[in-house]
């Protein structure tokens, strides 16, 4: 993705030391332009559209070439409050809604939906 010049954050309710911990042991930190936790500033984020407001604000993110993978309402509710496209993460943990415009069953078909739209 980086390659593409696609900038990757995650957006994340868990704290940022367990977050970096899990992202690190996979080796998967590195592809990630920004890591945000409810911990990662002094102003601590409460709800996920600030948080994505923040981070649109913060790079200048468009909304028209932005989206929001999740896989829960909140996160669904984040994207839609930030006028952005939502994507929903069925394999998650959460109960993202599957009738959503765009819905993926496995990381990788993530790829295929942004390179081929």
């Amino acid at each position: 993705m980086k390659k593409e010049k696609h900038n990757l954050f995650i957006v994340t309710n868990k704290r940022q030391v367990p977050s970096l911990k899990i992202l690190n042991y996979f080796n998967l930190a590195d592809y990630f332009t920004e890591i945000i936790s409810p911990d990662s500033y002094s102003a601590n984020f409460t709800v996920k559209k600030q948080t994505l407001s923040f981070l649109m604000n913060k790079y200048q993110m468009p909304a028209k070439k932005t989206i929001f993978v999740g896989d829960s309402e909140d996160d669904r509710e984040a994207a839609a409050s930030n006028n952005i496209d939502f994507v929903a993460a069925v394999y998650g943990y959460g109960k993202a809604y599957t009738n959503q415009v765009y819905s993926i069953n496995h990381p990788e078909q993530l790829l295929t939906l942004i390179f081929n739209n």
